[in-house]
């Protein structure tokens, strides 16, 4: 009987242990899955005479935001002291593929957290790519978010900010430190990416900002080397919101200028949005240009860029919604050369669960 209750005793010990441990770590699933029936077109590819051939139409995934799946997990070290890990990937649900040939597009890191910050080892999203999608009404979406369109590019569009690595939005072999978050409502970020390629060398991008209350803003700054053979690009932006309860405004505005060994180019970028609670959703709005410039050789050229954007998203519940978007799009150039440039539009009807 004795030996009997030990060992139940012991059985007893085991689980409470086990259970110790799944306490002190844990392992979820995570994503979204966003499908929409879109025609999407951009202006700077609507030449005259043949402007339906580069009009996308049909069922598209990422109408508002890029389906991904995600994987994350924190193990406690004791001491205040964190492990941290995440691996998400990019998807097309329309498809069942992945949207480029690397798996893990989006974030793929190792890291610490504790009293000091946190610290990530791999890629992760960029300061700039974070305040970019912070601060404007239509957050993250690639085909209706004028500064998404205009800094990082989408369907048509010219992208204004260079990659280092493999992706201009998460850099790879990557450092990334995150300030702790009780400091009164102030936050930073610092990144730096080692270069690993030929050319180039590494590229760095910080960022700080403060948000307590209504009142959030943001300043950015990065300089991509990797990848570039000659020169590197600078980029700044300052970012701002404030909450007025009947209405959230939003304004950016940045530069982005690359200085190859020859010609200079530099995009002057802003925008303008507001996001208005109606019922169960939001109306939202945002108005961006882009102004790029480029000098060398005797010659400047101009061209510009100008989108508007409106949409309403109705939440079904917190995790599920539903959306309409519209783009209104006009591109125009000094280069006699080219061909004429029309103004287009772009249009999607979809719906995005986040799990």
């Amino acid at each position: 009987m004795i030996r009997k209750l030990n060992a139940v005793a012991v059985a007893a010990l085991a689980l409470v242990a086990a259970a110790g441990a799944q306490a002190q770590s844990s392992v979820s699933v995570y994503g979204t899955i966003d499908e929409a029936i879109v025609s999407l077109h951009n202006s700077a590819d609507a030449q005259k005479g043949a402007p339906a051939a580069q009009r996308l139409r049909g069922l598209e995934d990422g109408g508002m935001t890029a389906s991904y799946l995600g994987f994350a997990g924190t193990e406690d070290l004791g001491g205040g002291l964190k492990a941290k890990f995440k691996l998400e990937s990019y998807l097309k649900a329309d498809t069942g593929t992945t949207t480029t040939g690397q798996f893990w597009s989006r974030n793929s890191w190792l890291g610490l957290a504790g009293n000091f910050g946190t610290v990530l080892a791999g890629q992760a999203e960029t300061p700039l790519y974070n305040a970019t999608t912070a601060f404007n009404p239509f957050g993250a979406s690639a085909n209706f978010s004028p500064a998404v369109r205009q800094y990082f590019g989408s369907y048509g569009d010219v992208k204004a900010v260079g990659t280092s690595g493999t992706s201009n939005q998460a850099w790879a072999n990557s450092l990334t430190y995150y300030t702790p978050g009780d400091l009164g409502g102030f936050n930073g970020a610092l990144q730096y990416s080692f270069k690993e390629t030929a050319t180039g060398s590494g590229s760095v991008g910080l960022s700080g900002g403060y948000a307590a209350g209504p009142l959030a803003v943001a300043a950015v700054y990065q300089q991509v080397k990797t990848g570039y053979a000659t020169g590197h690009q600078n980029t700044w932006q300052l970012d701002g919101s404030y909450d007025l309860g009947v209405a959230k405004l939003f304004a950016q505005y940045g530069q982005v200028k690359n200085t190859p060994a020859t010609d200079e180019y530099k995009d002057k970028i802003w925008q303008l949005g507001a996001s208005v609670p109606v019922g169960a959703g939001a109306v939202l709005a945002s108005y961006g240009e882009k102004q790029y410039k480029e000098t060398g050789a005797g010659n400047t050229y101009k061209d510009k860029s100008k989108t508007l954007s409106l949409g309403y998203d109705y939440a079904l519940s917190k995790r599920t919604d539903v959306y309409a978007a519209y783009a209104y799009d006009r591109f125009s150039d000094n280069d006699p050369t080219t061909a004429k440039f029309e103004s287009t539009n772009s249009v999607g009807v979809g719906i995005r669960h986040r799990f």
